[in-house]
């Protein structure tokens, strides 16, 4: 039987812009995001060539993260311990891969990312009795920055990413998850996934998106 360790109990980092931009180089490193060289004549001479991050399908990149908080919520109902983290509950990793994601979003978004305090300002959030209530909170959240993105309103897609990331956030306080240790982890076994590697990536059968 897994012996189950304890952790600290902790939401996300306060340096969030910090993070996102060092998750979204990680990405465009690892070949999540395409990059395009700016013309010769935009570059100073002798300087390094400019290179310019090409935007992603955001459809796709919130139906991931739609899918990582389904798995949170599979993983509560079954009160599962994750499969790549095993001393860890599911649930907390997977609430660690939706700030991933979100985070490697906002990343590129930067300049339009405002952030508000998850605790005096607009997105203090009641902390919830139960799973459920989070759980859809986030759907709710995920879709809410999809229509704004959708209909070309990408400051207002930001800022409910950066609620989703409140929300996330107070829910692992609620529930006594270590986010930000899962976040550091998690990470870091990501490195070294073969299904992460560019190469396995455009065989047949590897991860399209």
């Amino acid at each position: 039987m897994q012996m189950e360790l304890p952790m600290p109990v902790s939401g996300l980092p306060l340096d969030l812009r910090t993070l996102a931009a060092d998750i979204h180089a990680s990405n465009i490193a690892a070949g999540w995001w395409k990059q395009t060289r700016l013309p010769d004549e935009n570059i100073h001479p002798g300087a390094a060539p400019t290179m310019l991050t090409l935007p992603r399908n955001v459809g796709e990149l919130l139906a991931l993260i739609h899918s990582e908080i389904s798995e949170a919520d599979v993983g509560f109902d079954a009160d599962l311990m994750d499969d790549k983290l095993p001393h860890r509950r599911m649930t907390e990793v997977e609430l660690a891969d939706v700030s991933i994601r979100v985070l490697d979003m906002l990343g590129f978004y930067a300049p339009k990312w405002v952030q508000d305090d998850r605790d005096s300002g607009p997105l203090a959030l009641p902390l919830y009795a139960y799973w459920p209530d989070w759980c859809r909170l986030m759907h709710r959240t995920t879709t809410e920055a999809l229509e704004h993105f959708r209909k070309g309103r990408e400051e207002e897609g930001c800022r409910s990413l950066d609620k989703l990331l409140g929300v996330v956030h107070f829910a692992a306080i609620q529930f006594g998850y270590d986010l930000t240790g899962a976040i550091i982890e998690k990470r870091a076994f990501n490195q070294t996934r073969s299904d992460h590697q560019l190469s396995n990536r455009a065989a047949s059968g590897g991860k399209q998106f």
